[in-house]
C-alpha cells in the first residue's frame, strides 16, 4: 500500500518528472487591485518547468474556492485501511499543470480472467479525478477496467454509477472523512461478486441480445452509425432494439429495420423549424468500415465489439465516461 506523501518520490521508483507533474505543490496569490484584497486568487505553478518568468499561472479563481492539491487527496486516499490500494503512476497523469488522474489499482481477491477471448484482463481500479483551474470538482470513479489499445475503458460495478463528487468549497469541511465514506460504500465485495456473476452469465449466453432503446439514444450521433455496423457486420449474435416506448422493435439483422431505428432517433432529435436532413443511404458505409477479427458468439464479445468501436471513435478523454453508460445498459439485470 502507498503511506503517506511526503518521501513518495524517494520510496517508489517513478519517473522523477512525472512524480514532479503530478504532485507539484501549487501555489496562491491573492488578486489585488490598488493594494486592496479582492478576496479573488491566482493558482500558479513557480519551479523549472515555468522557464524563465519563474511562475506559470494556471488560473484565478474566486473567494469561495479552496485548492486541495493532489498530495493531499493521494494522502487522504492512501489513509484508507479496508481495501489495498495502490497508486499506478503508469497510468496517472495530468493535462498542461491543470487537470489530473491519480489511477490506483484496488486488490479485491477476484480474479476475473487473463483469457483474450474475454477482451482483456478486468482489473479494479479507483480513478481520482482534480483540478487547479476551478474547472471541475473533485470526482472519484470506481469500477472495473480493461485495457484497449493502452488506454482504460470502465465496466460499472453494479447497476448504478458508482462515483463521488466535491466541489472545492468543500475540501476544509470533512473532505477525509466523505472520501472515505464513499471508499467504504464502493469497495464492497459484493460489488466485485455482482459484476463477476454479470460477465459469467453473459460469455454462457448466446441467444438474441435485446438492448433498450435508451442504449442507442445513450450514444452520440456520430456514434450511431459505427456502432449499428460493427454489430451488423461483426456480431454473429442476433440483435434487437426495443422500442418499447413507441411498441416497435428493431432488428439489426435487418437492413430496412436498422435504417428505420436511425431515422427514428433522427426525427426524434431534429429541433422543430431547424431539422436536419441525414441521408442515411450515403453515410451508409460508415456502418460497415470497421475492421474487426475476434469472434462475436456471446453476449460479452457482444460488449466487448461494441466497448472498442467506442474506443475507436470517441476522443480519449471521454472513452471512460461513454463506456461506462454503456455499460450501465448493456450489463443491466
Amino acid at each position: 500500500m502507498v503511506n503517506g506523501d511526503n518521501d513518495l518520490s524517494n520510496k517508489l521508483d517513478w519517473p522523477a518528472s512525472k512524480f514532479e507533474d503530478l504532485f507539484f505543490e501549487p501555489r496562491i496569490k491573492p488578486v489585488r487591485v490598488k493594494g486592496t484584497s479582492t478576496g479573488w486568487k491566482t493558482i500558479y505553478r513557480e519551479d523549472e518547468k515555468a522557464g524563465n518568468a519563474g511562475l506559470h499561472t494556471l488560473a484565478v479563481v474566486g473567494p469561495s474556492y479552496m485548492l486541495l492539491p493532489n498530495s493531499r487527496l493521494h494522502s487522504i486516499v492512501s489513509s484508507f485501511q479496508d481495501f489495498e490500494l495502490t497508486l499506478n503512476m503508469g497510468l496517472s497523469g495530468q493535462r498542461s499543470d491543470k487537470k489530473f488522474n491519480l489511477v490506483y489499482n484496488v486488490r479485491s481477491g477476484f480474479d476475473f480472467g487473463s483469457d483474450p477471448s474475454d477482451g482483456g484482463r478486468l482489473q479494479p481500479k479507483l480513478v481520482v479525478r482534480n483540478s487547479y483551474d476551478g474547472s471541475s470538482q473533485i470526482e472519484l470513479l470506481f469500477g472495473l477496467f480493461r485495457f484497449i489499445c493502452a488506454n482504460m475503458v470502465v465496466v460499472p460495478c453494479q447497476d448504478r454509477v458508482i462515483k463521488f463528487q466535491a466541489r472545492h468549497h468543500t475540501v476544509n469541511t470533512g473532505i477525509e472523512a466523505m472520501i472515505h465514506g464513499f471508499l467504504a460504500e464502493a469497495l464492497d465485495a459484493s460489488a466485485f461478486s455482482d459484476i463477476r456473476d454479470k460477465i459469467l452469465r453473459s460469455k454462457m449466453e448466446m441467444d438474441t441480445k435485446v438492448l433498450p432503446m435508451a442504449f442507442i439514444k445513450s450514444l452520440p450521433f456520430k456514434l450511431l452509425f459505427p456502432v449499428l455496423g460493427a454489430i451488423r457486420s461483426h456480431s454473429h449474435v442476433p440483435v434487437v432494439i426495443d422500442g418499447a416506448e413507441n411498441g416497435i422493435s428493431y432488428s439489426l439483422q435487418s437492413t430496412a429495420e436498422t435504417k428505420a431505428l436511425i431515422s427514428a432517433i433522427v426525427n426524434e432529435r431534429a429541433v422543430p423549424g431547424n431539422e436536419k436532413h441525414v441521408d442515411v443511404e450515403s453515410r451508409w458505409d460508415e456502418a460497415t468500415a470497421m475492421s474487426y477479427s475476434e469472434e462475436v458468439d456471446n453476449h460479452w464479445e457482444l460488449f466487448n465489439l461494441i466497448l472498442k468501436t467506442v474506443q475507436a471513435v470517441v476522443e480519449k478523454e471521454r472513452r471512460i465516461e461513454m463506456a461506462r453508460e454503456i455499460g450501465l445498459h448493456f450489463l443491466a439485470a
